[in-house]
Order: C-alpha cells, then structure tokens, then sequence
C-alpha cells in the first residue's frame, strides 16, 4: 500500500468512527425521548437483536414495535448510556463495537460497574453506518470472577 492509500485510509477511518459515534449517540437520545421508532431507525432493515435475557427480534419494524413497548412501560423516563470500550473495522464497512451500557431511571444514580455489555455489528449502506446486530449481553464477571477480580480500561474512545 502506498503512502497515499494509507493515509486515505486512516482518514476513511476516523470518519468512520465519527460517525459510528454519532450512531451510539443518536441511540442515547432516541432511548431518552422514548421513541422506539427513531430508535430501531439506526439498525438496518434486517437487523438482528438479542436482548440481555435472550429475548431475539428480527428486523427494524419488530425492534420499534418492542421498544415502543419497552419506552411505554418499564423503561418509561430512563436514560440510556452506551460508551464505546473497543471499535474494530473488520473490513471497510463492517466493524465490530463492544459497549458498555447502563439504564438509569428518573432521579437514580448511575452504577459504578455497567450492567450490560453489547456487542454490535455495524455495516455501511448507502453511505450510512447502521446496526446488522445487536446482541446484548448481562454482565456478570463479578459473580464469577469476585467482586474486584475483573479490571478493565477501555481499549479506545471514538470521542
């Protein structure tokens, strides 16, 4: 690869990750308005979603009608915090996301440890980064491994 290609490349890269940021972004402020249709707007038409207690849907239109459900009853009023702990490009436009979310409820605080960490698969269509899959995960190293016997950095931030 010449040096050119290379930086064109690392260049593609960066705005790549912007905009994978600005997708984990836009998620926030959809679960914070509790629209399930602008939600399930940032997966792609034939998105796959696992829910952390292993609840699948397939599909955008399924993941709103859930998540109008979901925004209507228990989840009425929370917010929804995603933060990026790894982003790899498995090739250009697929990149694999490993997260960290936490829910917190109106007037809660936020845990200390995150929750749930969901594994995303992101594709380009059209120019546009959107969700192929979903799959979110408890986490529950600490009732494994001990309470403190888990440490983990986060290995990249997009922002």
């Amino acid at each position: 690869m010449d040096m050119l290609a290379a930086s064109r490349r690392l260049s593609d890269d960066e705005q790549d990750k912007l905009a994978i940021a600005d997708v984990v972004a836009g998620l926030e402020c959809a679960w914070a308005a509790g629209d399930g249709r602008t939600w399930a707007s940032y997966f792609a038409e034939d998105a796959d979603f696992t829910t952390w207690f292993g609840l699948y849907v397939r599909g955008r239109e399924a993941i709103a009608d859930v998540y109008r459900e979901v925004f209507d009853s228990f989840q009425k009023s929370s917010k929804l915090r995603l933060h990026v702990r790894h982003l790899r490009f498995l090739r250009p436009g697929v990149a694999v996301i490993h997260l960290e979310g936490t829910i917190v409820g109106s007037g809660e605080q936020p845990p200390t440890h995150p929750p749930f960490v969901p594994a995303v698969i992101m594709t380009k269509q059209d120019g546009r980064w959107r969700v192929a899959v979903f799959h979110n995960t408890k986490d529950t190293a600490d009732e494994y491994l001990g309470s403190g016997g888990c440490s983990f950095e986060p290995m990249e931030t997009l922002r």
